[in-house]
């Protein structure tokens, strides 16, 4: 099972969906972001099978500040 998100701050979303998943016994969780600070990234590694944090700011920055155009999207 792949999870994904736009980026991480904390990471305290990513590691409740991975507890939650943990007891649907997947045979492998990899938590997939293209940004994330380097602690979020080893907290999660311990937790998930695998962890792919594209780039890992530092100094940590607000997920928004590393996209061209991070405007909201509607449903439509």
């Amino acid at each position: 099972m792949i999870v994904v998100d736009d980026g991480l701050g904390t990471g305290v979303r990513m590691r409740t969906a991975v507890v939650a998943l943990r007891r649907l016994h997947p045979a492998r969780i990899v938590v997939a972001v293209p940004a994330a600070p380097d602690s979020t990234c080893q907290e999660l590694s311990a937790m998930a099978d695998d962890v792919v944090c594209a780039t890992t700011p530092s100094p940590s920055v607000a997920v928004g500040a590393l996209y061209w155009d991070f405007a909201q999207i509607t449903d439509e």
